[in-house]
């Protein structure tokens, strides 16, 4: 669902299926991603290879000295976590495209991930069913499958209760979910809150940082400024470790986030964009703070040629919200795109010429979405709401059923 926020990135649904329907970050505006998805599952960096001698280490190694004395190196720039693939392939999963109201439709989109055609189920914030209620529900109809969030809105909940909530979701699906947090547009925050983040990014990284803390169960480790924590999560069950993300469209945000996410999420981030200047930044971030760099996740807009249809019109319906939003239009010429807010039916043809929207048959979505894995993405989410709001759900659903096939799922 592209979240209920707005569309894209950190996308909302739109409240209405079937016209263009404001993004999770529309509504929230103003976050780096949209909805908002998954991987690694553990919160912190390296492994550690243990040394005798810091002098033995490469320049880029982060030290660490274990109680019993030992030095550990761990190394930035993996962006590998558990659960990951095999190196050389990335993941594919399908992102639910509008606001939950129908939980018909959430277990169709579910029921590909159970039967082993996408890797995770990706949700965007809803506010009419809430994204995390709504993957519950699944989890307790039988579906418990890897589920993803991109992205929820920090403006909407404490980091308190955001960790209860991610341990919950990962108790009752037996995954580690991949949890992606961004914080609105400023007006949504001020509308909350009463003022907005003086600093977005910061707050986000903070935000992410507390929410790590309780989830490690060590909120003593959290330095806030924003978000003070006073209380434990009380003791559960095990269960996997929650995956952080954060939204990122830009290198400030993504340099931010890298000292505190596990995961990165794009939205309608071109794949150069993404190798050029995405994933420098995400290692310059967690260089800075000697962790591995976040996995790297792109929400892709993606549809089927088929007969009688518009790939112009598809993409004015999935993306037109996202376009008109200043920060996205300013992602996309950064870019190399001519975009500009203020006409985002010319911004959806630019996402169609220069493939940014991709339309194609099936082999040839395949090969596109590979171009994404060699440049860096590590898990490709496939958006279907052009498709979705202008041919319906079950349209929609037989083009995610007909890429990935292309693609030899599953994929592990």
């Amino acid at each position: 669902m592209v979240p209920v926020a707005g569309a894209a990135a950190p996308g909302a649904a739109s409240a209405v299926r079937g016209t263009a329907a404001p993004s999770a970050e529309a509504l929230v505006p103003g976050t780096g991603t949209g909805t908002a998805t998954p991987a690694p599952g553990t919160g912190t960096g390296g492994t550690g290879r243990a040394t005798t001698a810091a002098a033995a280490l490469p320049a880029s190694a982060c030290l660490s000295v274990s109680p019993s004395g030992a030095v550990s190196e761990a190394v930035s720039g993996a962006g590998a976590g558990a659960g990951d693939t095999a190196p050389g392939r990335g993941r594919v999963s399908v992102l639910f495209p509008h606001q939950i109201h129908d939980l018909t439709e959430l277990t169709a989109l579910a029921a590909l991930v159970r039967d082993g055609a996408a890797d995770r189920l990706w949700l965007g914030q809803s506010l009419a069913v809430e994204s995390h209620h709504a993957l519950a529900w699944l989890a307790g109809a039988g579906y418990r499958v890897p589920v993803g969030l991109s992205v929820a809105l920090t403006a909407l909940r404490h980091p308190y209760d955001a960790a209860a909530q991610a341990r919950s979701l990962a108790l009752l699906t037996g995954h580690a979910p991949v949890i992606g947090y961004g914080a609105g547009r400023p007006g949504f925050v001020r509308a909350l809150h009463g003022h907005p983040y003086e600093r977005p990014a910061a707050a986000v990284a903070e935000y992410l940082g507390a929410v790590r803390a309780l989830l490690h169960g060590d909120p003593a480790a959290h330095r806030p400024e924003l978000f003070p924590l006073g209380a434990d999560l009380p003791a559960a069950p095990a269960a996997p470790l929650p995956e952080l993300a954060a939204g990122v469209l830009r290198p400030g945000m993504a340099k931010a986030a890298a000292r505190t996410a596990d995961t990165a999420v794009g939205w309608m981030t071109p794949a150069p964009y993404v190798r050029d200047v995405l994933i420098p930044a995400l290692d310059e971030g967690a260089r800075t703070a000697c962790r591995p760099r976040p996995r790297m996740v792109t929400v892709t807009h993606a549809a089927v040629a088929r007969r009688g249809r518009s790939p112009l019109i598809l993409a004015q319906r999935g993306a037109a919200a996202h376009l008109a939003a200043p920060h996205y239009a300013a992602m996309l010429r950064r870019a190399g795109l001519a975009v500009d807010a203020s006409d985002p039916v010319a911004g959806a043809r630019e996402l169609v010429e220069e493939g940014v929207f991709l339309y194609g048959d099936p082999a040839e979505l395949a090969d596109r979405i590979r171009d994404c894995f060699a440049a860096g993405v590590d898990e490709v989410v496939l958006n279907p709401a052009g498709t979705a709001w202008t041919h319906g759900f079950a349209a929609a659903l037989d083009d995610l059923r007909d890429i990935t096939e292309a693609l030899g799922t599953p994929h592990g």
